[in-house]
């Protein structure tokens, strides 16, 4: 009986205008997280009155990029050479 561990989906949008940060996010589920501009947010969404899905970006913290041997940021408990450096390269 381990700890379960959830798989998240992690999207690196890197230094886009904030305009250009949305594009495709809504194919993703909540909880996802984004690294936009050295900023680690989760993806919020709600129906709006109109029922359009309605997204935003919840600042989880600031992304401090850790050494390769330490735990990883995202809570997978991996090291993070073996989890998110490839992603986050």
């Amino acid at each position: 009986m381990g700890k379960e561990i959830k798989e998240q989906t992690f999207i690196n949008q890197g230094y886009v205008s904030h305009d250009e940060v949305f594009d495709g996010l809504d194919e993703h589920p909540d909880g996802t997280l984004v690294l936009w501009k050295d900023i680690i947010y989760w993806i919020t969404s709600h129906k709006r009155s109109d029922g359009v899905k309605a997204l935003g970006l919840e600042p989880k913290g600031k992304f401090k990029r850790p050494k390769r041997n330490e735990p990883c940021w995202c809570g997978s408990e991996k090291k993070y050479k073996k989890c998110c450096w490839k992603i986050t390269g």
